[in-house]
């Protein structure tokens, strides 16, 4: 089972503000990140926060 961070704690993982992360999963850049409901926090998959950190040099 793939495990899933919120925006919050992606943030601190990556050294982005929480609405950056939240921009990132509405236009799709953080690939499989999901939202249970419009104006509910987003659900990232680590594997989607360690691919980007890899391709931004992080």
């Amino acid at each position: 089972m793939e495990k899933y961070v919120w925006t919050s704690e992606a943030a601190k993982i990556l050294g982005y503000s929480q609405a950056y992360l939240t921009k990132l999963c509405r236009e799709g850049k953080l690939p499989d990140a999901e939202q249970d409901g419009r104006g509910k926090p987003w659900r990232i998959p680590v594997c989607a926060i360690e691919e980007f950190k890899k391709q931004k040099g992080r």
